[in-house]
């Protein structure tokens, strides 16, 4: 990626994508153990132990390294003998069982326990009578046929083979567990892969480092916060905001700033309003204007009736002061949209918007505007050619990184005063919320 993901973000992935994760992991368990007890044959394993005598019927005071050795090199050659064609035909034809001698030798495992004279014989099969007989007879054929090739007797049988009561294989069990680990695994990664070629901007970092725009607020997500401290954190938060808005026109006179976004529903109208609301706490005079003719939604936000508005002025058909409502005191109103009209572009680049602009700046300390998403329709850039500042939402996880780009050369191209942007529903920690974006930056 292109920048380090630390643990923080690593966690925050994680719970974002963790219904999928879970999703995942559930199949691979459930489809593993779902082959493992109801598709998957058990296999039951059947053993035979024999061992290696070099000389039959010797003082055992007289056994010798040499003859242990001896005997040991003896249980290696015979472990080969006992795989042979000729041992398993014989056992194919003395049991009259279905099978060839290449399977059988496959179901069989003969192995030699170290720096010992004894050989085990383990027969797999998915019939647990039949592991059992071929194991004794795979003993009983390769004693005589011994005699016969090597002229010699000398195995003898430890343990006969029993008939095994449990199976092997599957291990169910652990088969449902490694499906869970894998799942998990799987889980991860898709969720990583999934977030290297998600192009939505995720963080901060993205506006500041992939989009060269400056922060001039973080709004965390609501479902982020508890809902009793909800509202004083994030009154706290739009102080911030507030601050940084006055801090920034200490040199400049930035009365009239439009908010839009690169696309909708990333909650420009609820910032547009909060912080307005925020502003009249200042003791200073506030107009917010309801620019957006596609989807006006400040009227709703406010409770307040939408019959008459700002288009109705630029049409003429009322006059200004009919139109602008008090909201709980004479520091905070709000102009709303009216009636929709049917050429909103010409009515906002209008001289006449201008000029109502201008006048109105005179009366109020700070005009607020909600325009309509830029990356969509043009209206957001007809009107920040003609206000002191922008501030353009982005909202976490729901804009792509190019639409914002496209939104703001937009807005470059009509020469905008493009102050910054604010992060809306930011995925922060709770605590980072309850200070701020700019305490964590100071």
């Amino acid at each position: 990626m292109e920048e380090i993901i630390n643990l923080r973000q690593c966690f925050q992935i994680i719970k974002k994508n963790i219904s999928l994760i879970i999703i995942i992991t559930c199949i691979t368990m459930f489809t593993s153990a779902g082959l493992s007890f109801f598709v998957i044959d058990p296999v039951y394993e059947a053993n035979t132990t024999l061992i290696v005598n070099k000389v039959k019927e010797v003082n055992t005071q007289d056994i010798t390294n040499d003859d242990v050795l001896a005997n040991q090199k003896l249980a290696l050659t015979y472990g080969e003998i006992i795989k042979s064609r000729t041992v398993l035909d014989k056992v194919i034809k003395n049991l009259n069982i279905d099978t060839d001698v290449k399977k059988l030798s496959n179901d069989i495992r003969v192995t030699t326990l170290t720096d010992t004279q004894i050989i085990n014989v383990s027969v797999r099969e998915d019939n647990p009578k039949l592991a059992n007989n071929i194991a004794n007879e795979i003993a009983s054929v390769f004693t005589s046929e011994l005699s016969r090739i090597m002229k010699t007797n000398n195995v003898e049988i430890i343990d006969k083979s029993t008939i095994p009561d449990k199976p092997v294989k599957p291990n169910k069990i652990m088969n449902t567990m490694i499906g869970a680990i894998i799942g998990l695994i799987l889980g991860l990664i898709v969720t990583f892969v999934r977030e290297y070629i998600d192009t939505k901007v995720k963080s901060s970092k993205d506006v500041e480092e992939k989009l060269n725009l400056q922060i001039i607020g973080n709004i965390p997500n609501e479902n982020n916060l508890d809902s009793k401290n909800m509202k004083s954190i994030l009154d706290e938060n739009y102080k911030n905001i507030r601050t940084n808005i006055e801090f920034s026109n200490v040199d400049k006179n930035i009365k009239s700033i439009v908010i839009t976004s690169s696309q909708k529903n990333e909650g420009k109208t609820t910032i547009v309003s909060s912080l307005g609301s925020s502003f009249a706490q200042l003791d200073k005079k506030i107009l917010i204007i309801d620019c957006d003719f596609r989807n006006p939604s400040i009227h709703k936000v406010f409770d307040i009736s939408n019959k008459q508005g700002i288009a109705d002025v630029l049409l003429n058909k009322v006059n200004l002061k009919d139109c602008v409502h008090e909201i709980s005191s004479e520091n905070l109103n709000v102009l709303t949209c009216g009636s929709i009209p049917s050429n909103p572009s010409e009515l906002l680049s209008s001289h006449k918007m201008q000029k109502l602009l201008e006048e109105l700046k005179n009366e109020y300390d700070y005009i607020f505007i909600d325009s309509p998403p830029i990356g969509r329709v043009t209206d957001a850039g007809v009107i920040s050619n003609y206000v002191d500042s922008t501030i353009i939402v982005i909202a976490e996880n729901e804009v792509n990184i190019d639409d914002v780009k496209v939104a703001k050369k937009k807005l470059q191209q009509v020469n905008a005063n493009i102050l910054g942007s604010i992060f809306n529903k930011s995925s922060l920690y709770k605590s980072e919320c309850y200070y701020g974006y700019y305490y964590e930056n100071e």
